[in-house]
């Protein structure tokens, strides 16, 4: 899920028909119909930002991955990452929590944190 921080004077709650912003959080499916709507490109969120959110979640663990496998050995971690995207598109990586929240802020949180818990039993048993 994306949150959202926008710094703009008109800024709203509600940005077209469903994409009402919750608690600053947006779905993915939410924040890449806004990235299509924003840059006139539909395909920009599947095609420039998720890869660049996906290499840096790839080498930000590859680049920790001794200390945090020695560390670790047989147990689960979840990982709270914070990107920020510019209005180029560009994806950058703001910070990794080792504990991220796991309340239920908004009815965003609600449903992310109950899917991060059901699949991290399932990943457990596997």
């Amino acid at each position: 899920n994306i949150k959202l921080d926008i710094f703009e004077d008109n800024h709203s709650t509600k940005i077209g028909d469903d994409l009402k912003i919750e608690g600053n959080m947006w779905t993915n499916y939410q924040f890449e119909k806004f990235l299509g709507q924003y840059t006139k490109n539909i395909a920009v969120y599947q095609e420039k930002v998720l890869p660049q959110i996906q290499k840096g979640v790839i080498s930000s663990l590859l680049a920790v991955r001794d200390s945090v496998l020695q560390n670790n050995q047989g147990c689960q971690e979840v990982f709270g990452y914070d990107f920020m995207v510019d209005t180029s598109s560009n994806v950058w990586l703001l910070e990794v929590n080792s504990s991220p929240s796991m309340e239920y802020s908004s009815p965003i949180t609600n449903r992310m944190v109950k899917e991060v818990l059901h699949n991290l039993a399932e990943m457990a048993v596997i």
